[in-house]
């Protein structure tokens, strides 16, 4: 059975609104887990670094290395996690500009499933770059890094 070409087309809008969707929700993610890993990082720097938690000066400066040695190991944790949410949203946003396209393309001959001629080449760059996302694990690298200089150099 042949579907119509309005079939099609609220099949491919229906595709569309749920590749939008999976752009948003990736980016959200990319949010919040930055987010989540700085507070974790200033939540086990304030536990470790605790006034009564540490009496003599050599248990507080194996602290101060504890919480450098901890940030040091978020900070790239952060980055690949970064990494691999921004490829997500790059992949979803060629799916978005495929589906526009086939939606504007429309006609009897043309399926809902592209063929190999109608997909994106893969140099092709997609319509939105999202190169504000570069700004969050920036950001939260540079808080981490400033939080250890603090904690390292200023507290004796």
């Amino acid at each position: 059975m042949k579907a119509s070409v309005q079939v099609k087309a609220d099949i491919l809008k229906a595709m569309l609104a749920e590749d939008r969707q999976e752009v948003r929700t990736a980016r959200s993610l990319i949010y919040s887990m930055t987010s989540a890993f700085i507070i974790a990082s200033f939540t086990l720097t304030s536990i470790l670094l605790k006034p009564d938690s540490t009496p003599d000066s050599g248990q507080s400066q194996k602290a101060v290395h504890i919480v450098f040695v901890m940030d040091a190991c978020i900070v790239p944790v952060i980055w690949v996690i970064f990494g691999v949410l921004k490829r997500h949203v790059r992949n979803a946003q060629k799916c978005v500009r495929l589906r526009q396209r086939l939606i504007n393309s429309l006609d009897d001959s043309v399926q809902p499933y592209p063929d190999l001629d109608i997909a994106p080449t893969p140099t092709e760059p997609p319509d939105i770059r999202h190169g504000d996302l570069w700004w969050v694990p920036i950001i939260a690298t540079v808080m981490i890094g400033l939080q250890a200089f603090i904690i390292s150099f200023f507290r004796r």
